[in-house]
């Protein structure tokens, strides 16, 4: 009969990460291998298919899942060895949790209250400071201790500037070096009525941040008419 010698270890990756999920069983004659998948809020199990840019090694003693979706998280692996001699064995399930870098981030700083959304949510102010967490998250702030005027510089911060003779409203801000999941955008409006997106330069690297090391990144918006209001949107959150 086939017996199982190690047993599938849960993991925790970031949205369209891989995972490896692997096995061994011994018996005579040697088994084979098939992979199971349990999809999180489910009560039955499915055989995996290999699947290119998915899941590859389903019918081996490792199974690697590429491109994982956050409709995985929850969904739990195991693997069955079977060589034609009763009872076949099966390993222990293990769990797969998908999260966002926010989401990663969140669970580092805020630990057991990252599950509780008015702490540790993009719009929270844990602090009461004024800085969601989002912008924290985005300049490589630490959302549970207040801001020293170094940590201050590193907020976005506007300027009027003339470059080669056109005229830009400038937001300069301290951006975390890894930051797959977010970007900033300027709206403008000229009426107070209508938001729109304004159409800014590349963003520009313009330094490296003394503090953390993390880039300086600069917005440029060329400026026309006589009057313009700003603000800034943290999109992907």
């Amino acid at each position: 009969q086939p017996v199982m010698g190690t047993h599938p270890a849960g993991t925790s990756i970031l949205k369209s990460g891989s995972a490896v999920f692997a096995v061994t069983a011994s018996g005579t004659p040697s088994p084979v291998y098939r992979w199971q998948r349990l999809p999180a809020g489910s009560d039955t199990w499915g055989d995996i298919t290999d699947l290119p840019g998915t899941y590859a090694g389903g019918t081996s003693g490792t199974l690697t899942l590429t491109h994982a979706t956050l409709a995985m998280n929850g969904d739990q692996f195991r693997c069955v060895a079977s060589n034609g001699y009763l009872p076949n064995a099966t390993s222990n399930a293990a769990t797969l949790t998908v999260q966002t870098a926010y989401q990663a981030w969140a669970a580092v700083c805020f630990g057991t209250q990252a599950g509780d959304a008015s702490i540790s949510g993009p719009t929270a102010m844990p602090i009461n400071d004024g800085i969601s967490n989002a912008l924290k998250y985005l300049t490589d702030l630490n959302p549970t201790t207040p801001l020293t005027a170094a940590n201050r510089a590193a907020l976005p911060a506007y300027n009027l500037t003339t470059i080669s003779g056109t005229a830009f409203a400038t937001f300069t801000y301290r951006q975390r070096q890894i930051l797959p999941d977010v970007t900033l955008a300027v709206l403008t409006r000229a009426d107070l009525v209508y938001w729109t997106r304004a159409k800014t330069d590349a963003a520009q690297n313009i330094g490296t941040d003394a503090v953390t090391g993390d880039p300086m990144i600069q917005l440029r918006v060329p400026v026309s008419g006589n009057q313009a209001f700003y603000r800034l949107q943290i999109i992907g959150l």
